[in-house]
């Protein structure tokens, strides 16, 4: 409840940066109009970036739909501005233009402070001379991308739910991240106001490629655990916060309770090196240190593809078993289950919701071991054991 109430708090706090900031704009200005446009906009748009400087994969995935569509409309491939993991990813996308690094890009003129930052991201932006910007935030504009937004002078800057008459965003869309929609419903938005045809809930395809080599190393090492003709199983164990990783005894329950599945865990190669010397060698896990090491996100992506079902608490390995079509395993919270969660409610597919109070070391293991147990025991062909206790 306490992490709640302070992820609410720096929400309220980021409202408050973004509007002071809009508030500077404004009384600056020297015109007192406000910039207006009418939509849908021009198809005459030839350059495009699409901002994702947080460098989240998940969320990348679930947009993938949204920027195809784009570079279909549009005739052209879509800049990104990102960092991180992203970067490897994004660059080998179809219907991705350039990556800009973003930590490359501010180069010797990098500053200790974010806001700095974002204003010389903005000047170097603008020498770019972009035709449209778009910014998708989870909760509205950030400060940082504000900035960055309105120093780069694009001739359109698309954002969510900017503050009342200002004069940064020229292509204001609103919308209530609060009401219990997929996440999806909110890159239709942005579909409709470029003028393309969103896209039915039901047909939408998250669009993903990976690299041949990635590929290759995941599917010889699923090959060789076939040989005991069980299911393969991809177990992410680790989130974005603590507060949803899985701890080592919920880890230890799960792989003790399902021995008629092949393990492979997924997470950052150091943190699994510490999982694997705390749970020591198990006959039927693997941990694939060496490829992950190796091929970072994209290894992850590879061994999921390859797999045969996820378990995971973060949700770029979900977004990746939604893409791939792989049965899901996926634990969240409720608000997180209606907006990131699976894309189309398959009878493969199970979502574990649990209370928004909760964290994810205070939940039973029972319901999921037995979901597992019931999915193992049709893919072997054999009955379910549900002898299984709360852990």
């Amino acid at each position: 409840m306490a992490l709640t109430k302070i992820r609410r708090f720096k929400f309220w706090l980021r409202k408050q940066k973004v509007k002071a900031f809009c508030t500077m704009v404004r009384l600056l200005s020297f015109s007192k109009k406000v910039e207006t446009v009418s939509l849908p906009l021009p198809k005459s748009l030839n350059k495009i970036l699409f901002l994702r400087t947080d460098g989240k994969v998940g969320d990348f995935i679930v947009s993938t739909f949204a920027l195809q569509e784009m570079a279909k409309f549009y005739g052209c491939k879509i800049d990104i501005l990102t960092d991180g993991a992203l970067l490897e990813l994004a660059a080998i996308q179809p219907f991705i233009g350039q990556v800009l690094n973003k930590q490359q890009y501010l180069g010797k003129w990098k500053v200790r402070s974010k806001i700095l930052n974002s204003v010389i991201l903005g000047f170097k932006l603008r020498k770019r001379g972009y035709d449209l910007t778009i910014d998708v935030e989870d909760d509205g504009l950030k400060l940082e991308s504000a900035i960055t937004t309105y120093l780069g002078k694009a001739k359109f800057r698309l954002a969510f739910n900017p503050p009342p008459k200002d004069r940064i965003i020229n292509v204001a869309l609103f919308y209530d991240f609060k009401a219990l929609k997929h996440f999806t419903h909110v890159y239709n938005e942005v579909l409709r106001a470029l003028g393309i045809n969103s896209i039915p809930q039901n047909q939408i395809q998250y669009q993903l490629t990976l690299t041949t080599e990635s590929e290759s190393v995941a599917q010889a090492l699923v090959d060789q655990l076939r040989a005991n003709n069980w299911p393969i199983v991809a177990f992410n164990v680790f989130a974005g916060g603590r507060d949803r990783n899985f701890t080592i005894n919920q880890v230890k329950a799960i792989l003790n309770a399902l021995s008629r599945v092949q393990w492979i865990l997924l997470g950052p190669w150091q943190k699994l090196q510490e999982l694997q010397s705390c749970l020591g060698k198990l006959p039927n896990v693997v941990f694939p240190i060496d490829i992950l090491r190796s091929w970072q996100i994209l290894g992850s992506l590879s061994l999921i593809k390859a797999s045969d079902a996820l378990v995971s608490v973060d949700t770029f390995a979900i977004h990746a078993a939604v893409c791939f079509k792989k049965s899901l395993f996926g634990i969240f919270s409720e608000f997180k289950s209606h907006v990131w969660g699976s894309l189309q409610q398959q009878n493969n597919q199970y979502l574990y919701v649990y209370d928004n109070g909760l964290s994810v070391p205070e939940l039973a293991n029972a319901d999921l071991v037995i979901a597992l147990d019931e999915w193992t025991a049709r893919q072997n062909g054999i009955g379910s054991s549900h002898d299984v206790e709360k852990t």
